[in-house]
């Protein structure tokens, strides 16, 4: 009799302090409108029960600890995704009963990136090489997606789809490859570069077009001892009070990396006159003391490369004054 009773002791102390436990449990779901929101982005977060009536409650909103606004079955609040994430809060309020809960609210966007591989570009240049026709351009994707905790997600853990003018590139998607490689068409006016990069709970997309040009050649004066001046550059009709005069030539963005490059073939003309020059792109002109006008032509042409040839043609007067 004694093990029967006390067998039903503990059944009944065990039942006793489990209920409390339970009934402890979480009752608010509070979810976002968009699990994967961008700076900026307005956003709508909503609460519901199945053991509260929220639609008959007070309920008050805060934002990064700050109240916001209430109402009676205010079961919505509306904002703007903050530069470092929100931390919103709801309370229920029920008779004398007031039930919390929170949600973090992580912005993620991602960053598409582009630059051209082997293009040329002068000494000291600080701009950024533009693509022309027959150049290769890398682009690269960088998600910008946080965790639970705030950190940003390593962008090598996503799988990555590439696209470009609407047409696949199997051989360059998949897990990590996260970025891009390819050239402008002959025929092509501008190119659509698509990236969708997706993990098991969230994906991000994000598209942007970019149009080649043409090579560029700018003369600039040239000193043996000091060197090119590129600070300033020659223009048309340009004054000379000098008869000797070093002039460098920079064709900007062709598809090389250097401009001795044996596959880049390069030419001077000199009032339409073909000159030898030591140096590729720089030519020393001693002009007559008859001539008071001179036409400078500069030419490339890359034989490794359709369409990658380009001449310009400046005009400077020369006095007699040195």
């Amino acid at each position: 009799m004694k093990s029967i009773l006390s067998k039903k002791t503990i059944i009944t102390l065990f039942v006793f302090w489990a209920f409390p436990f339970l009934s402890q449990a979480a009752v608010l779901d509070v979810r976002s409108s968009n699990p994967y929101p961008d700076v900026g982005d307005i956003i709508s977060v909503s609460v519901s029960s199945f053991e509260i009536p929220v639609e008959r409650s007070e309920v008050s909103w805060f934002k990064d600890g700050k109240f916001e606004k209430k109402g009676i079955g205010l079961k919505s609040f509306s904002f703007p995704v903050g530069e470092n994430g929100n931390t919103i809060r709801v309370s229920v309020k029920e008779s004398s009963k007031t039930t919390e809960q929170s949600i973090k609210i992580n912005p993620s966007s991602m960053d598409i990136l582009w630059e051209v591989v082997g293009g040329y570009e002068p000494p000291f240049y600080k701009g950024k090489v533009s693509p022309i026709k027959g150049s290769r351009i890398k682009v690269v994707a960088i998600p910008q997606i946080k965790n639970e905790k705030g950190y940003v997600l390593n962008s090598g853990n996503f799988v990555y789809s590439w696209k470009k003018d609407g047409s696949s590139f199997g051989g360059q998607s998949g897990y990590g490859q996260n970025s891009f490689l390819y050239a402008p068409d002959i025929l092509d006016r501008e190119n659509r570069i698509e990236v969708s990069a997706s993990s098991l709970s969230r994906s991000l997309a994000k598209s942007l077009t970019i149009s080649p040009t043409s090579s560029e050649i700018h003369f600039y004066e040239y000193s043996a001892s000091a060197g090119p001046f590129y600070n300033k550059a020659i223009k048309n009709n340009q004054n000379f009070n000098t008869k000797k005069i070093g002039i460098i030539a920079e064709p900007y963005f062709i598809f090389t990396k250097s401009i001795k490059d044996p596959l880049l073939q390069t030419g001077w003309k000199i009032n339409n006159l073909s000159v030898n020059t030591d140096i590729p792109n720089i030519a020393i002109i001693n002009v007559a003391d008859n001539v008071n006008t001179v036409d400078l032509n500069f030419k490339t042409d890359n034989k490794a490369q359709l369409l990658q040839e380009n001449s310009r043609t400046i005009r400077f007067n020369v006095s007699n004054n040195e």
